[in-house]
């Protein structure tokens, strides 16, 4: 009875330890493949945080946005590239970190002032309203 109950302790020890591993090394699904919960535009999504933060973040927060807008900056680094969509305030706006830096033939075609789709996390306003692991969505796919 003692054997079988140690065989038993140490075969869920062993599946906890895999369970435990396998989370740790999961990777998110690419937002390029998921579905949008909500289509708005950059300024409709500004303006919502702007007027009723609480509710904003009720609505949007932690789900998969797909903001249209025009790009008014782009930051490039090593690691990763974030683009800033406009608000319609002129200074703050929707800042959008991309998933992949490598979108090579999409990132070749932004330019400050051009209208732009994209996917993104929304992750709630800090001046501006913060979409994660964002995705350009090309134009034939809106």
């Amino acid at each position: 009875m003692k054997k079988k109950f140690v065989i038993i302790i140490l075969f869920l020890i062993v599946c906890a330890g895999w369970y435990g591993l396998h989370e740790y090394y999961r990777t998110n699904a690419q937002t390029s493949d998921l579905k949008p919960d909500i289509k708005i535009s950059a300024i409709d999504l500004y303006n919502s945080f702007t007027t009723d933060e609480t509710h904003a973040d009720s609505v949007y927060l932690n789900k998969l946005i797909q903001i249209t807008g025009k790009v008014t900056e782009i930051k490039k680094d090593s690691a990763k590239v974030s683009l800033l969509i406009d608000g319609g305030n002129g200074m703050f706006g929707v800042n959008c970190l991309l998933q992949n830096r490598s979108d090579g033939e999409e990132m070749g075609k932004i330019k400050k002032d051009t209208k732009i789709t994209i996917k993104g996390i929304c992750n709630g306003m800090n001046m501006d309203v913060s979409l994660t692991r964002c995705v350009i969505v090309p134009t034939d796919k809106k």
